[in-house]
């Protein structure tokens, strides 16, 4: 045994006893910035992508309203054996779309046109653009009277972020729909 090894002497230390009186408990400031930190850069990623999400969903829908307008005013020509046309309101498709039937009175070739169907719910803030003056008219047999119904370039349907949907359309009635990731409306 060596000197003093069997002896214990208990002698406070002011420096470290002054920490451990009371047990610490929670965040302290470092981790609760930290942790606002974090919470905020997560709350603001989540945003973005929720605003992304949401400016995709109209546009899905106003493609989609216009896909399904067509498809009616096709398919009344086909059970009404008439002309049915589909035109824009105000010659803006932007503002909404009408869709009328159109009908020969006698011998003149005088034609009336009724309207049966009116589309003018467009979401704000999407332009949807196309040729000037196109009216897209489906016969009785279900075909279009041109070739490219939605024009030479198609139609887009854009919002102000840039993104959009492109659509084209054939004689028969099919639209196709493409995805616009940058630069909708710009270089149409």
């Amino acid at each position: 045994m060596s000197w003093g090894s069997g002896i214990n002497i208990n002698v406070p230390n002011k420096a470290t006893d002054t920490f451990s009186r009371g047990k610490q408990s929670g965040f302290g400031l470092v981790e609760t910035m930290f942790s606002i930190l974090f919470l905020t850069g997560f709350l603001l990623s989540g945003c973005h992508l929720f605003f992304t999400l949401f400016s995709s969903k109209i546009l899905d829908q106003t493609a989609s309203q216009l896909i399904d307008s067509l498809q009616f005013a096709r398919q009344v020509a086909i059970d009404t054996n008439s002309k049915v046309t589909i035109k824009p309101v105000n010659d803006n498709w932007s503002e909404g779309w009408e869709v009328l039937t159109v009908t020969s009175r006698g011998l003149d070739s005088a034609e009336s046109k009724e309207l049966i169907h009116r589309h003018v719910e467009l979401k704000q803030k999407l332009s949807v653009t196309g040729e000037e003056n196109l009216t897209i008219t489906f016969m009785p047999n279900g075909m279009t009277t041109n070739l490219s119904p939605l024009g030479k370039n198609g139609m887009a349907i854009c919002n102000p972020g840039g993104k959009g949907r492109h659509l084209t359309m054939l004689a028969s009635g099919q639209v196709h729909v493409t995805d616009i990731k940058q630069e909708c409306g710009i270089s149409q």
